[in-house]
Formats: structure tokens, sequence, C-alpha cells
């Protein structure tokens, strides 16, 4: 992608490099686009992307609106209605994109019908694969998506290294799980982290027996990871029109760590009602620093007020209400609490909540109710099947 958009003649100094041809003579050329390794090439890209949308838009609203918001880079992810609007969407982006001689191609739905509206050059399975019903599992955007029955899953690719410090942070850091739904297993892994960092031991030396043990226990839950599946769409595929649509936030704190999970309730025209998680985050509770659990709760009460804002903004859903849950009692006191000065430390979460929330939205729910308990406490991988 990067390869398609030209560097300003007055910039192509600062990508200067030498070449030796056969004659072994060093010689000095620039480049005139944009190359992979330079940090400035994935910013120049996107925006000229979204600028071939925006000046383009006349040939399809719908389409510019997909380039633009639904892009990581080169990469774009959207859902529609129909099959017959996906192969409009496609057609149009492909037009657009078009325009400023860029190939939209290597294309993968979780439909046939769409793959074969398209020619075999442009997607990224082939006729073998497509008339055997074999679509493949693609990685997209990070996450591992199995387009036969639409579902997220994670692949246990990790490699092993020594139980040191560096070794558990190299096994820890590879788990990719941007959306949280592994959150709870990957705290266990960070606690571990924690424990060695108290230690203050050095980066390649064995780490104690204990920590070791507990080390080797969470790998031989980690394989478990690949048992994981979830649905890809927020709503079953005959569910109808959503009536109604609700955000549901649920924060919590413990000796171990922080955690907030958001859900979708969706209500169709029936009546019947679906919900299915949409984010979750989890921390561990600082080494340094006097945290008490009260203001742990309010910490965690943050978390779900900052997930809120993120999905405010990356959902193209019109919701309806949003709610907040915490079972701290204490938490619920200050935000409704006008009255009182706080010290500075409570005050400044406060006011991050209350610019962005309403009291109104804020409700007490029992801690074994709270599904934000998991993600503050950690659980293991079979165990976390039943929660998602």
């Amino acid at each position: 992608m990067f390869y398609n958009f030209l560097v300003d003649p007055k910039d192509r100094d600062f990508l200067r490099y030498l070449w030796s041809d056969n004659t072994q003579k060093l010689k000095t050329y620039r480049m005139k686009v944009h190359l992979f390794g330079a940090k400035s090439s994935p910013a120049v890209a996107t925006f000229g992307l979204r600028q071939i949308a925006h000046d383009n838009k006349a040939l399809s609203s719908k389409a510019a609106h997909f380039i633009c918001r639904d892009f990581y880079v080169d990469d774009g992810l959207t859902s529609v209605s129909s099959e017959e609007e996906a192969i409009e969407l496609i057609t149009r982006a492909r037009q657009i994109c078009e325009k400023g001689n860029l190939r939209l191609h290597k294309f993968i739905s979780n439909s046939s019908a769409i793959l074969t509206a398209l020619p075999e050059s442009e997607r990224s399975v082939q006729n073998t694969e497509l008339f055997a019903g074999n679509l493949p599992e693609q990685r997209t955007l990070g996450l591992q998506w199995s387009t036969r029955n639409d579902v997220f899953k994670f692949i246990n690719n990790v490699k092993t290294k020594p139980d040191t410090k560096r070794g558990i942070l190299s096994v820890v850091s590879q788990l990719y799980d941007p959306l949280g739904f592994i959150a709870p297993f990957t705290l266990t892994g960070k606690l571990i982290l924690q424990k060695i960092n108290k230690e203050d031991s050095d980066w390649d030396k064995p780490v104690s027996a204990d920590i070791s043990r507990e080390w080797e226990k969470w790998l031989q839950k980690l394989p478990e990871i690949e048992s994981i599946s979830i649905p890809r769409c927020y709503k079953p595929k005959d569910f109808g029109v959503v009536s109604e649509r609700q955000l549901h936030h649920f924060c919590d704190a413990s000796d171990n760590g922080m955690g907030a999970c958001s859900y979708l309730r969706q209500v169709n025209e029936q009546g019947e009602v679906h919900v299915s998680l949409v984010l979750a985050k989890s921390k561990v509770i600082p080494s340094k620093g006097l945290y008490t659990t009260p203001r742990l709760e309010l910490m965690s009460a943050v978390m779900a007020t900052q997930l809120s804002i993120t999905l405010r903004k990356e959902l193209d859903l019109s919701i309806d209400q949003e709610y907040f849950w915490t079972d701290s009692i204490i938490t619920l006191g200050r935000i409704n609490n006008d009255a009182t000065k706080f010290t500075t430390f409570i005050s400044n979460r406060l006011k991050i909540i209350h610019d962005r929330t309403q009291n109104s939205q804020w409700f007490h729910i029992s801690g074994d109710q709270n599904p934000a308990d998991i993600a503050s406490r950690g659980k293991p991988c079979d165990e976390l099947k039943s929660t998602i």
C-alpha cells in the first residue's frame, strides 16, 4: 500500500540510500514512494486513502464511509445486513479506490454467495476452496476469524521461553487480545510478572521455585484458549429487526486487580432479548502507592467510563440507553455526593465520571452477579467459556 503514494519531491532527500551495482561502486538513490520501516508511512497512506474516499464520495456515500471509518491502514472490516448490500458496497469501494489507482482486493466473507460474485483474482480464497465449502480461517486485524462458523478464535502459537523474568514477559506479551475476551486469563499471567518484579530479580536469572510452579500451572492452561470462540455478530442471524439497544458497563476491583466489561443488550420487535460481550479490560493493581479498596473501586468505575467513551465513538449503532453497574456502595455514594469536598485523587476521578455520565446512570449490583468480578480476580481459560 505504501508504494502507491508518492513522496513530495522536496522531502525525498530524507529517503536517500546507498546502493552497490555490479561495478562495486556506490551510488546514491532516493525513494520516490513511501517505504516500509518509516514511521510516517502508515499515517501518510491512511490519509491518502481517506482523501480518495472523500474526493469520490459522490460515487457512494456508504462506500466512502466504509473506507474512512472501517479501515486500519490497508485492512477493512465491516458488516451489512444482506448479501446484495455487501456486493454493492464492495463494487463501489473498489470503484472509489480505482480513482486513486489503488487496487482493493483479497476479499473474504462468511458468505459464499458474496465471494462467488467476485473475480477469483480479487478473493483471498481459491475456487477449489470456495466450491468445496472449505472457507479458511483468516487473520483479520490481529484476530483469528473462522469464516465458516463466523466466530473469532484464539490460536496458541506462543513460543515457550525460559522461566526467567525476560522469558515470562515475552510469553505474556504474545497474547493479542484487543477486545479483552480472555482478559481474566491474561490478568493471572500479569500477576505472576508483578510478583517477579517485587522480588527484584535479574532479567535472565531463573525465578524462584514458588513462582516457577505458578508459572507452569498457567502455561498448562494456555492451550485451552483454542477452545474459546466468540460470535463475530452482536446478534443471532435470525434475530430480526432490533427495536432497542442498551449498553451495560460493569466494574469491579479486588486485591489482585481492576476490571471492567461492556455488554450490548438488544431487543427485537417480538420482545426477545440477546446480550453479547463487546469489550473488556483488566489491570493489575499498581505495586507502588497506597491504594485502598474504595479507591480501587473508584478507579475501576473510571475504567468503565472509558470503555463507554470508546464504544460510543467506535460503534456505528444507535444506543438508546446506557447503564453503569458497580458492587461498591462507597463508589456510588461518592458519585452521587455533590456536597463533600474530596481529596485531589478522588476529585480528579469523579470529574472524569461526571463529565461523561449522569448520576442517574449508575446502579448497584451484588458482587456475585457482577461479571467484572472475574476480570478483576482472574480466571482459568477452561472456566471462561461460560462467561463470554
